[in-house]
């Protein structure tokens, strides 16, 4: 599974944005089927299933459906959850 690029290098602060309107179509065209899955159909991927959560790369987590800039990797931390985790959004630094 490639979710690339959720983490960029970059010290971006979120802008606000409209809410993104696409038919289903649309979505299925620029996400990957397990992206559609856990943003359209609220599913959630297997704990440890990718390298995020122990990832120590630094930048921002974007999301993959609307491009908006969520997280810096200054406030990420381990939960032990088996997904990334966050103390803080990025619209609040």
């Amino acid at each position: 599974m490639d979710f690339s690029p959720v983490l960029a290098t970059t010290k971006e602060v979120p802008g606000a944005i409209g809410r993104v309107v696409k038919t289903d179509e649309e979505w299925k065209a620029i996400l990957t089927p397990q992206q559609y899955y856990v943003l359209r159909e609220e599913g959630t991927e297997r704990p440890y299933s990718n390298g995020y959560h122990a990832s120590k790369d630094t930048g921002t987590y974007y999301c993959a459906g609307c491009d908006l800039a969520l997280f810096s990797s200054e406030v990420k931390y381990d939960s032990n959850t088996g997904w990334p985790s966050f103390w803080q959004p990025l619209s609040e630094r």
